[in-house]
């Protein structure tokens, strides 16, 4: 399952490659932090692994197909999203 996961992740990132501005480190950044999570969500709780995958999807999209609110979407996402993670994780776990 890791491997899968990593081609993926290699394919996402190879569409990115050779950042030439600052939308193109923020997306290789954050793939790789969701790469790190996946990993690890393997290896400690198969269950900690469903939220890197849908946060991926989005932000490729968001990179791809709505590239004028990117940032905004990011901010949203990331900031928002993560405390709701959060405060879920700190109470339902």
């Amino acid at each position: 399952m890791f491997w899968l996961f990593l081609a993926f992740y290699c394919v996402a990132t190879s569409a990115v490659v050779q950042p030439t501005n600052g939308k193109q480190i923020t997306v290789l950044v954050i793939l790789f932090a969701l790469i790190g999570h996946l990993s690890l969500g393997l290896l400690l709780s198969f269950s900690a692994i469903w939220w890197p995958l849908p946060i991926t999807a989005l932000v490729l999209v968001s990179y791809f197909l709505l590239p004028d609110l990117f940032y905004l979407w990011m901010g949203v996402l990331g900031g928002g999203g993560m405390i709701a993670l959060g405060l879920y994780i700190r109470y339902k776990w």
